[in-house]
């Protein structure tokens, strides 16, 4: 018998002798993380989860207690003599010290039992090397104020110190060459944030376009499936949701890539709407490390059973502003629901509105927030040259033909003309045509494979002129390309930055052109803000639509956009309703 009752003080799901009842089973941390996960619609802090332990445990062993089994406390002595002779020896009751292991459990869940054909996951690869940890604060200072690096939220800054050289990258060097050969050094954004999310922890990136935002998530996330070993059918590691099809492909065309050429390979496939879900759907069911997916597609395949999410334990939204702006919130918050809950999430954009920062934060864990450029306003990239003309509707198409033919000569360089509408797009790509321009436009209205081949050829180079909606504004990825024309203005100043950002891609210099009516000049003082932040001179024009610009207020509850910082120190106000 004595044998039998050691080995059940020894099991898991028996309560210690103190609590009164051997046979109580008690709630776990990753148990009641799920249970929580559930109830909220988001990831529970480890002080929620503890104390809901605390509170399940407290329940189970009172009923134990009450029901007077025999058999809970029988070898255990009476139950309050032992909490008197606990409370003398200064020992922690049954349940403060159960909250104190969910606790524990929860922060040293960087490894985790996994299931799923994934075996153990593990969240922290990150070892600093010599020349990063020993890195004078000095280095550290001037590398942070020349890119304009902002950490926040960490209360650990000077634990992450930027990895300057890939020879310092922490990762698998058939991984990092792979993807970084063609790069002298890391962007800014990878080598302040490849150590944090190395670490294991949820990050949020904010960086101009073009500034590597792709590898500063895709590496550690290759780093991570890979070590999670053989993908499963339907079930994978690593999920990537865009709000477009276009950038969907960009970062799924890297995963695939630089996952060819790991060993063992690393497996990717992207999902999308307005194709075949049959093509899609084979690849899951052989078993993917990686899934890249737009939020309907994605959703579509959940319900109809052809991918698994309960394994997923690396999740990125891409462009996550533009996602929430979208009206995506339900969609990412389902996915949320169905994926491991002890997952690291990360953020990636180049823009990040005071109106979804609350939103972004409430989907992650204590993230660190990373800002390249000046925190919480709003900039373009300084490689880019704008140029900004106010005139009349009836006078573009002109002026797009004198562009054309200033920039366009020869029709040798690649262009891309962005037009609000969709029926704007085709008459405009009509227009040109008649001028002797081979332009092609693209618009949500194509379907995908004529989308797809008029993309590539124009990425290939044999299309030199796209009339493109904002659909090409995030997510499209050309190099070579030189020239942006605004033929017309976008609804927002965040998808103003976007298509200029099109051009000026890794370190390359660009040109954006801008037409402004006054049908814009709700954007003029947001538009004048961009301007001087680059430097550049504001047109006389675009100064007489006025400079100022107007924070969103409610009468009664004030500005919509104020930051933590302003309301520090506010007092709340109860507010009646008759």
């Amino acid at each position: 018998m004595a044998g039998k009752d050691s080995k059940k003080k020894g099991t898991k799901a028996e309560a210690p002798a103190d609590a009164g009842g051997g046979d109580v089973k008690l709630m776990t941390a990753k148990k009641a993380a799920k249970k929580l996960l559930k109830k909220l619609g988001r990831k529970a802090t480890d002080a929620e989860v503890s104390a809901f332990v605390a509170k399940i445990n407290k329940k189970r062993s009172k009923k134990r207690k009450e029901d007077g089994d025999e058999k809970a406390t029988k070898g255990a002595g009476p139950p309050k003599k032992k909490a008197k002779k606990d409370k003398k020896k200064g020992q922690p009751s049954a349940d403060s010290a159960q909250a104190a292991q969910a606790i524990q459990a929860v922060q040293a869940a960087k490894v985790s039992s996994g299931g799923g054909g994934g075996g153990e996951v593990q969240f922290n690869f990150y070892t600093e090397s010599g020349d990063v940890k020993c890195m004078p604060k000095s280095v550290v200072k001037h590398f942070r104020t020349e890119n304009g690096v902002t950490i926040t939220d960490s209360g650990q800054t000077e634990n992450y110190n930027p990895i300057l050289e890939f020879k310092h990258a922490g990762m698998p060097a058939d991984i990092v060459k792979a993807a970084c050969s063609t790069f002298d050094k890391p962007s800014p954004i990878q080598a302040q944030c490849w150590p944090i999310v190395l670490s294991g922890t949820d990050c949020i990136g904010i960086a101009e376009t073009g500034s590597g935002k792709t590898l500063a998530f895709g590496l550690p996330g290759i780093v991570h499936v890979r070590a999670r070993g053989r993908a499963k059918a339907k079930t994978p590691f690593m999920l990537v949701i865009a709000p477009t099809r276009e950038l969907a492909v960009q970062t799924f065309v890297f995963c695939e890539k630089t996952g060819k050429l790991c060993e063992p390979e690393v497996k990717a496939v992207c999902v999308y709407g307005g194709v075949s879900k049959h093509t899609q759907v084979g690849p899951l069911s052989k078993g993917v490390h990686i899934v890249v997916a737009t939020p309907g597609r994605l959703i579509d395949l959940m319900e109809q059973g052809a991918i698994n999410l309960a394994e997923v334990s690396f999740l990125v939204l891409d462009e996550a502003d533009r996602m929430l702006d979208m009206g995506f919130e339900r969609e990412i918050k389902m996915v949320m629901s169905k994926s491991r809950p002890d997952r690291q999430t990360l953020m990636f954009s180049a823009t990040w509105p005071m109106e979804v920062q609350d939103i972004g934060r409430s989907y992650m864990r204590t993230p660190v927030r990373v800002d390249i450029g000046e925190k919480d306003r709003l900039t373009a990239n300084h490689k880019v040259k704008q140029i900004v003309e106010v005139m009349e509707n009836h006078q573009k198409d002109a002026r797009l033909v004198q562009l054309l033919e200033k920039y366009h000569k020869g029709q040798k360089e690649r262009m891309l003309v962005f037009c609000l509408y969709k029926k704007e797009t085709q008459r405009v790509e009509t227009m040109l045509q008649r001028k002797g321009y081979a332009a092609q436009c693209i618009n949500g209205d194509l379907n995908q494979d004529k989308r797809t081949q008029v993309l590539e050829d124009f990425k290939a180079g044999k299309l030199k002129c796209m009339v493109a909606t904002d659909v090409a504004a995030r997510g499209l990825d050309v190099k070579e390309l030189g020239f942006v024309i605004n033929y017309t203005f976008p609804l927002t100043i965040e998808d103003y930055v976007h298509r200029i950002g099109r051009t000026g891609r890794a370190g390359a210099s660009g040109l954006a052109h801008t037409f402004f009516t006054k049908e814009d000049k709700a954007h003029a003082g947001a538009l004048g803000n961009i301007l001087r932040e680059a430097g550049v001179e504001v047109p006389p024009a675009l100064m007489n639509f006025g400079q100022g610009t107007k924070r969103k207020k409610h009468a009664q509850y004030g500005e919509l956009t104020a930051t933590q910082e302003a309301l520090k120190g506010v007092k709340a106000t109860r507010v009646t309703f008759d």
